[in-house]
């Protein structure tokens, strides 16, 4: 969070400078260099888009769904629509479709109850729930968020932390490139444009600064 909203404010500093020079300079800025300043902006506006949507999975309001998400499987499970809850998951599930489609079906996985917690900075949400065979078990609920989808997704799920076999218990790891992954680089090609931008923008300032008025001879 710290590094996307440093990066954030080098960005709008950069958009802000470019503006400036673009209407203070517009007079004896080159055509050439007008296009650039505007290049410049645009590019810089698309990166504040990026950089926003970076933030809500972060922000408070962008990590409510994921406990809805959580209680939306939960409430699959319970009510039998075990293909809501498959399709809920971060996995297209290929070949393995039948045998985990069997253990979703398994009656013992079937919760009549729960009482879930938060969400930890892992994106993990922990609790209790009762199930039809009247097991009360533990409850571990992994989430991801799904950038190219703009949703959560389950990402892992524990039932009684394996000591009960035939319960789902299972951990993805995603085929599509994860968000950690968009972020980092998101993150290093906005701070790397601000950067050789302001580079750029403090050339044209020194190129254009007025001249020192010259002093007269008394």
């Amino acid at each position: 969070m710290f590094e996307i909203s440093l990066v954030v404010l080098l960005v709008v500093f950069t958009l802000a400078a470019s503006i400036i020079v673009l209407a203070t300079k517009w007079p004896v800025l080159q055509s050439r260099q007008r296009r650039q300043i505007a290049l410049i902006i645009s590019g810089h506006i698309a990166l504040l888009a990026g950089l926003a949507y970076l933030l809500w999975p972060l922000s408070a309001p962008g990590r409510e769904p994921a406990l809805q998400t959580v209680d939306e499987f939960m409430t699959a499970l319970s009510s039998g629509n075990y293909e809501s809850a498959l399709h809920m998951t971060t996995q297209d599930w290929g070949e393995d479709y039948p045998a985990i489609a069997a253990t979703f079906q398994d009656p013992k996985n079937q919760t009549v109850a729960w009482e879930m917690t938060g969400l930890d900075p892992r994106n993990i949400s922990t609790g209790t729930a009762t199930f039809s065979d009247g097991a009360q078990l533990p409850v571990i609920v992994g989430l991801e968020w799904q950038w190219e989808q703009a949703r959560w997704g389950i990402s892992g799920v524990e039932f009684g932390r394996g000591v009960n076999a035939g319960r789902i218990s299972f951990w993805l790891y995603d085929s599509h490139l994860p968000y950690s992954w968009v972020k980092f680089g998101v993150l290093i090609s906005a701070g790397l444009s601000a950067t050789l931008s302001q580079g750029f923008l403090a050339k044209l300032r020194q190129k254009h600064r007025p001249p020192a008025p010259i002093s007269q001879p008394t």
